[in-house]
């Protein structure tokens, strides 16, 4: 009798949902309106007036409607919203494919080709100028009016190619302005150049040639820039083509940040700033070099590196973080004089070991042409001057690089063990204590003491702009996988 009653129940229910549709349907309403899978609260609502066991008269049709039309408009126009979102993203795939087709099509700016009897090391390589990102292609009115028409997918790709020279040309023009607006920051310094940029010596020929000065200028290796953001702390250097790469995520602030995908924002140019204190250093360590005028184009190929030969952090880096290297030495070095007296009274010598006075006859960096991988275990030992107030810097590294430190730093011709320095007990993983990986130099002769397999520690580390009280904190450098030069 239940199952009876139940069963009449359904049918009752089925039947004036079915009667309420059709009326619906009459009125305008799709099935898809009615359809409230994925709006909870909206459908409990929908369930209580529709789902009844009670016939649909007239009069309960009359009433029933205007409380079922708000539902269904919310319902709608939610449906609507999602669709036109997912048209406008289809629109943006389709443009990103058509852009990219365009890029790859695009033939490279410079070709860099050298002798080979000259420079057995190095690859001819070539250079691809800076290209909008879709987020900055979107930004243009053309695409604006495109979105705002909310066209389907199929007739947008017909409007793509029927553009197709005027994206073009807009292409041409987004390049222009970009550079434009980085060459006048860079021309606020009144500057004259014998020769803006000068070829490698192996090339086979100068591909500069065909380049206007502006854009011989932003090639420069001492042309950088910086970014302004929400975000305050150590200003990164870049070069035209990285500060172009930065500028498209407000939080990018580092080369990590560069070339790892994510959340993209159209270009802002206002950001960029003229990086006056990263450019004096550059050009010592260009000059430290004998190639004053050589673009970041040669001096970022392929896998070169360079080394600090002022100190003892030799961790291989590329040109725009040896330039950061040397501008986080010089600000850790101006803190601590800001408490010079302190350091008279403790006895405590800090030269600018960096600083390009120091020791004339010392280069300030070193070319790495070629990488050793394999990680080389050393005992590793932390200077005990560097940890106290108020210089507060961790300090560790190799036997050698602690002695030499000592000696050029704190001027201590003869360091003792358990005074001046000790036996590090930061703990890496997989060795004993006492032990880590450590890059090396040219000068570089202590013995291997094991061979160790596993990936490399390449940690970041601070400008040393807190001050800290353990012994283990505040790294400037930590010790990691070796490497040679020649």
């Amino acid at each position: 009798m239940k199952h009876e009653q139940s069963l009449e129940r359904n049918n009752m229910k089925a039947a004036r949902r079915t009667d309420i549709e059709k009326r619906l349907f009459q009125q305008g309403w799709i099935k898809e309106d009615m359809d409230f899978t994925m709006r909870y609260e909206w459908g409990k609502q929908w369930v209580a007036l529709v789902e009844q066991p009670q016939p649909l008269t007239e009069r309960v049709w009359t009433n029933l409607y205007p409380k079922l039309c708000p539902l269904l408009e919310s319902n709608r126009q939610e449906r609507l919203k999602k669709e036109r979102i997912t048209r406008q993203e289809a629109r943006k795939s389709c443009l990103n494919w058509f852009l990219s087709d365009i890029k790859r099509n695009t033939p490279p700016l410079l070709e860099v080709k050298f002798r080979p009897d000259l420079d057995r090391y190095s690859s001819d390589y070539s250079f691809n100028d800076i290209f909008p990102d879709v987020e900055d292609v979107l930004e243009w009115h053309l695409f604006r009016s495109m979105d705002d028409n909310d066209l389907d997918i199929a007739t947008f790709r017909q409007r793509l190619q029927k553009k197709k020279d005027e994206i073009l040309d807009l292409l041409v023009q987004w390049k222009e302005m970009i550079r434009g607006r980085m060459v006048d920051l860079l021309r606020t310094e009144s500057r004259a150049y014998d020769q803006i940029l000068q070829p490698p010596d192996s090339t086979t020929s100068n591909p500069f040639t065909e380049l206007s000065d502006d854009f011989k200028l932003l090639l420069r290796a001492d042309s950088l820039f910086y970014l302004t953001g929400p975000y305050d702390g150590v200003k990164v250097p870049f070069t035209y083509r990285e500060a172009v790469e930065a500028g498209r995520s407000l939080y990018c602030h580092d080369r990590d940040g560069l070339w790892c995908g994510g959340i993209r924002d159209p270009l802002d140019v206002d950001r960029f700033r003229r990086y006056s204190k990263a450019q004096k250093i550059a050009r010592v360590l260009l000059q430290s070099i004998g190639q004053p005028n050589a673009s970041f184009l040669e001096l970022n190929h392929g896998q070169q590196r360079y080394i600090c030969a002022r100190c003892h952090d030799t961790k291989p880096r590329s040109w725009g973080e040896i330039i950061q290297h040397y501008m986080e030495q010089k600000q850790a070095y101006l803190r601590i004089q800001d408490s010079a007296s302190k350091l008279v009274k403790k006895g405590i010598t800090y030269n600018d070991v960096h600083d390009p006075e120091f020791d004339k006859d010392q280069p300030m960096i070193k070319v790495l042409e070629l990488r050793i991988t394999d990680e080389n275990v050393v005992p590793i030992r932390k200077c005990n001057l560097c940890t106290k107030k108020p210089i507060a810097l961790g300090i560790i590294t190799s036997e050698k690089k602690i002695q030499r430190h000592l000696a050029e730093v704190h001027e201590i011709d003869k360091p003792e063990l358990g005074v001046h320095y000790d036996v590090s007990g930061r703990l890496t993983f997989g060795l004993e204590p006492g032990f880590g990986y450590d890059f090396r130099d040219v000068d570089d002769n202590e013995p291997d003491w094991e061979i160790a397999s596993g990936d490399e520690s390449d940690d970041e580390f601070g400008d040393g702009s807190d001050d800290v009280s353990g012994d283990e904190e505040g790294w400037i450098v930590t010790t990691t996988r070796g490497a040679s030069s020649e």
